[in-house]
């Protein structure tokens, strides 16, 4: 296993991007982000749809299994993530509200909100990933009604409580929910 911090995992991507590797590419609202060779094919490719709200797609595979340092600043958003295929492992140590050490497997659907902690993600070597994320700025929330079916850190959340940290794993993609993200990842349109 490769573990990387952030600032090994940026100085290996300035160095690829210096070898003449092509990371990095913005066109409109939408960018894409590369890994380096070194580590595997693929990487993210973000979608801002309005203001406040934007799809981020992850679609690779690593070389060998890594476990980066992902540190959420303060002004993270509210992310749906849906597992397509692959699975990872997260470390969130010493925060309370979170499990300290969790996985988010293929098939599955995630709610979270992690602002101002440092979390640890590990990616397994040669299984393909795709994710799906769906990112809400906290402040476009404020325009749903939070209703009293909604578990309570997201009721917060929605009402302007921007301390309240959750992760929630939701359960299985369903069979409708599978439709619409192969519709989201096969979309012609730019």
């Amino acid at each position: 296993m490769i573990a990387l911090s952030t600032l090994e995992f940026q100085a290996l991507f300035d160095a690829a991007s210096q070898q003449g590797e092509k990371l990095y590419q913005q066109s409109g609202g939408e960018c894409q982000e590369l890994l380096p060779q070194k580590l595997g094919n693929g990487g993210d490719r973000t979608i801002v749809l309005r203001h406040g709200l934007a799809l981020q797609i992850r679609n690779a595979v690593l070389w060998q299994t890594i476990r980066i340092e992902n540190p959420h600043d303060p002004a993270i958003p509210l992310i749906s993530k849906f597992h397509l295929s692959g699975n990872s492992r997260v470390l969130t140590p010493n925060v309370p509200e979170v499990q300290a050490d969790y996985a988010e497997i293929a098939g599955c659907n995630y709610l979270y909100y992690l602002p101002n902690l440092v979390e640890f993600e590990e990616w397994y070597a040669q299984e393909p990933i795709q994710v799906v994320m769906v990112l809400i700025e906290p402040e476009s929330l404020q325009e749903f009604d939070a209703g009293d079916n909604l578990p309570q850190p997201l009721r917060k959340l929605i009402a302007g409580d921007l301390t309240a940290r959750f992760h929630q794993p939701i359960g299985k993609n369903s069979l409708t929910m599978r439709h619409v993200l192969h519709q989201i990842l096969q979309c012609p349109y730019q």
